[in-house]
């Protein structure tokens, strides 16, 4: 049996900042994976995220104040790639099917039940 978790859906902030969130689930991600609030300082380890035939490594930055992991992932020129490849619309959820305890899938899945990626 296939492990899957679905991002909340998207709406117009999301497709504007290009931001999938994770907040349904991210407590389910191993904690080696929260980075800084800075770039510079990723976390221990890295997500690897797969759309398609395209793979990115990539973290969960935290709030400036130390009040915790974000909601996203840090890489938003991947989740632009995903949102904008897709055809992602308001509505539409993201799935992330886990392939590995750092690594995982993602589909696009409409109202209908329309699986892309």
């Amino acid at each position: 049996m296939t492990t899957e978790y679905r991002s909340r859906p998207i709406t117009a902030g999301n497709l504007k900042a290009f931001r999938i969130t994770l907040t349904p689930f991210r407590h389910l991600l191993p904690p080696d994976v929260i980075g800084s609030n800075d770039k510079h300082s990723p976390a221990p380890a890295a997500l690897r995220l797969r759309w398609r035939h395209h793979a990115v490594d990539t973290d969960i930055p935290s709030y400036p104040d130390g009040k915790g992991p974000r909601e996203f992932f840090r890489s938003r020129s991947f989740a632009k790639l995903v949102l904008s490849d897709s055809g992602a619309e308001i509505g539409d959820v993201v799935i992330f099917e886990k392939l590995g305890s750092h690594e995982y899938r993602l589909y696009l899945e409409k109202p209908s039940g329309e699986r892309i990626g």
